[in-house]
């Protein structure tokens, strides 16, 4: 899916991501004038993409869903969705990127097939052979 879209895309979403992040920074709230000059960098991201308002809304989408439950990120991301929907974002978009979103946050918390857990106080063990100290053989 990813790979098959055309490059400037993927570049708009990553300025896209970029520049929201700058401007919603750790803000509750923006200032008009704060709001005006995001959507203006916004707007000149995306001024001769076609699929400006989706690109939008998947990042939108996907901030959202990959934040959601993780206190201060999840404020951080509503700022940054409500950013992209005042420059015109295609809402009806943010729903699906926002299930996506949260599906690669929950495959990312996964332990990596034959992973070992280790728990409190255990040590991994060296690959290979070393020679014999308290450090590695518990």
């Amino acid at each position: 899916m990813y790979e098959s879209r055309d490059a400037a895309d993927r570049i708009a979403v990553a300025q896209l991501d970029g520049a929201i992040s700058r401007h919603a920074s750790w803000k509750t709230e923006l200032t008009e004038d704060e709001l005006a000059a995001a959507v203006r960098e916004l707007q000149e991201i995306t001024k001769d993409r076609p699929a400006g308002p989706a690109l939008m809304a998947e990042v939108a989408g996907l901030g959202l869903g990959a934040r959601t439950g993780i206190p201060l990120e999840e404020d951080k991301a509503r700022i940054e969705a409500k950013i992209l929907v005042a420059a015109g974002a295609d809402t009806t978009l943010i729903e699906r990127w926002t299930r996506i979103g949260a599906e690669r946050a929950s495959l990312a918390r996964q332990s990596p097939f034959g992973a070992r857990v280790l728990g409190p106080g255990h040590r991994p063990r060296p690959v290979g052979r070393c020679p014999p100290c308290s450090a590695c053989h518990l």
